[in-house]
């Protein structure tokens, strides 16, 4: 009855040790996705500060409902569809309708992302707890 005792306290010991490992490793991948999920929020705000820089202009013109002065025309404007081109206030609708979708879709999306990681922390507590 000894080496029942003694062994199974040595599996025990073995299988708690192992345990441990395992929580470090997932500490360490842990760290890691918080990384990545770091460097994912730098690029993103980097992209919007990108976008904000050159594309700050021709958000003030539909913000302010400006046209477009004739000689500043860009090639880009003059190779518009021709129902722009003659409708400048067509084609300012048409860009802030499409920005304000993107802004509602960006919203959203950052809000999912935050209710998301925000759930799985819960449920890692919870789950943790018991």
């Amino acid at each position: 009855m000894k080496e029942n005792v003694v062994d199974e306290i040595y599996n025990l010991v073995i299988a708690s040790s192992d345990f441990v490992t395992e929580i470090e490793a997932a500490n360490e991948e842990f760290i890691s996705m918080f990384k990545n999920m770091e460097k994912r929020q730098s690029n993103l705000i980097t992209q919007v500060v990108g976008i904000n820089e050159k594309y700050g202009s021709v958000v003030d013109l539909v913000a302010k409902r400006k046209k477009p002065i004739i000689g500043g025309i860009s090639t880009a404007f003059q190779s518009l569809l021709v129902s722009y081109s003659i409708n400048t206030d067509r084609f300012l609708d048409d860009t802030e309708s499409s920005l304000e979708k993107h802004s509602a879709k960006t919203k959203k999306a950052v809000d999912n992302m935050i209710n998301n990681f925000n759930e799985t922390v819960k449920v890692w507590g919870e789950k943790s707890d018991n």
